[in-house]
């Protein structure tokens, strides 16, 4: 990246590890789902709770997070998020009931939600226009690295020594990042132009993105994106452990060649984004949701679903979801650059907000597990695309990035 001065080089790095460590907060402990619910002695739906009730604390302080960086800078507020992640992770080891076990995982998504929001926000300070799109596509490309690696290190660790041992790591991780974030980050939002605005005229900003239709748009889609995600996490361990008798380990092993098809979407990312609108590309992701959901109802109307459909079809989705999120963040973030911390808190607030209400349903139901992975694909997928199709004829789409 040749294109990147030494300073922003160095954010970029730490910036990425700071995401990273988002995405592990789900990833490391799913396949300890089945053994958490055995040893804290709680129902299925209850600990598929710790999926949907970590993106909650994220979502939820991600609309504090974004203007508090706004008013104090980016700097303290990324230190804060991180501590407290980092107690909570610890905490979770001491768990020996399903309810603090919860309570844990909420503050884990307190604190985690510095790593979610502000990683873009602090891109978008630094980098613009194409740059920010390329660039963000790399840093997508290193989150990918959670949904293929986690599960691994979380499948050994579950083997050799027990759930804690997921939650010891992550803590350790949070604390690593938190250092090298103090030692290494300098701030990045200038000093000079912090947000005085009363706390009224923040959340005036909320709605004046709220209404704006290609923000609006497109924080659905990266909820949708999100959402179709984390589903598969919070079901996974029950549908491939539970229905395919993997252990831990294969498990691990079945989810990071799922990671994989993820971050190859983000390998080939920046070559469609120089041969392909936009536009095309994040409907290339919404078909693919969509698809993948058709071909796994077809084997589950008329058969049961095989493995090997219940590892690929998730991977197809995840593939495709990777070129819906950096194009959706670059139309929300881009157009708003006095109002870039509201922008990127309310993005990141809504994605994870669709992805805690698309698990917690999952997680409150009582069908069978594949059938809602099944029902999340399609409805997701088809809403995305109608919703899509609509703002691209409206010209709102073309509009803005016309003025850009």
């Amino acid at each position: 990246m040749s294109y990147l001065s030494a300073k922003e080089l160095k954010i970029l790095v730490v910036v990425m590890l700071l995401g990273l460590c988002g995405l592990f907060g789900v990833d490391v402990h799913t396949p300890s789902l089945p053994y958490i619910a055995r040893d804290l002695h709680a129902s299925m739906g209850m600990v598929q709770q710790s999926v949907a009730l970590f993106l909650l604390g994220e979502a939820v302080s991600l609309l504090f997070y974004g203007p508090l960086s706004d008013k104090c800078g980016r700097r303290p507020i990324v230190i804060i998020g991180l501590a407290i992640a980092v107690i909570s992770s610890y905490a979770a080891v001491k768990a020996t009931n399903i309810e603090f076990f919860l309570w844990c995982r909420i503050f884990q998504g307190i604190g985690s939600g510095v790593c979610m929001g502000l990683g873009r926000t602090i891109l978008a300070d630094i980098l613009e226009g194409k740059r920010f799109v390329v660039v963000g596509s790399y840093f997508a490309l290193v989150l990918s690295l959670s949904p293929l690696v986690a599960p691994i290190i979380g499948g050994y660790l579950q083997h050799a020594y027990g759930w804690g041992a997921n939650f010891m790591f992550l803590g350790s991780l949070l604390l690593l990042v938190l250092l090298m974030y103090i030692v290494l980050c300098p701030e990045t939002h200038d000093p000079h132009t912090h947000d005085s605005a009363p706390w009224h005229t923040v959340f005036h900003n909320y709605g004046v993105l709220v209404v704006n239709p290609v923000f609006a748009v497109s924080v659905v889609l990266a909820g949708f994106a999100l959402g179709s995600v984390m589903v598969y996490a919070a079901l996974s361990p029950f549908i491939l452990q539970h229905m395919y008798h993997l252990s831990p380990v294969n498990y691990g092993w079945a989810l990071g060649f799922v990671g994989f098809f993820g971050m190859l979407g983000k390998l080939l990312l920046p070559w469609f984004i120089h041969r392909y609108k936009s536009s095309a590309n994040v409907a290339f992701g919404l078909w693919c949701l969509f698809l993948m959901g058709i071909a796994m109802m077809c084997y589950y109307v008329f058969s049961m679903v095989p493995l090997w459909v219940a590892v690929l079809a998730p991977a197809i989705v995840m593939f495709g979801q990777s070129f819906v999120l950096p194009n959706t963040a670059a139309y929300a973030l881009m157009p708003h650059p006095k109002m870039r911390g509201a922008a990127g808190a309310l993005y990141g607030s809504f994605q994870l907000g669709f992805g805690f209400l698309a698990t917690a349903v999952v997680s409150w139901t009582q069908f069978p597990p594949t059938a809602e992975l099944i029902a999340t694909y399609l409805v997701l997928g088809s809403i995305g695309l109608i919703a899509f199709i609509a703002l691209i004829k409206s010209g709102k789409l073309e509009q803005q990035q016309a003025s850009a």
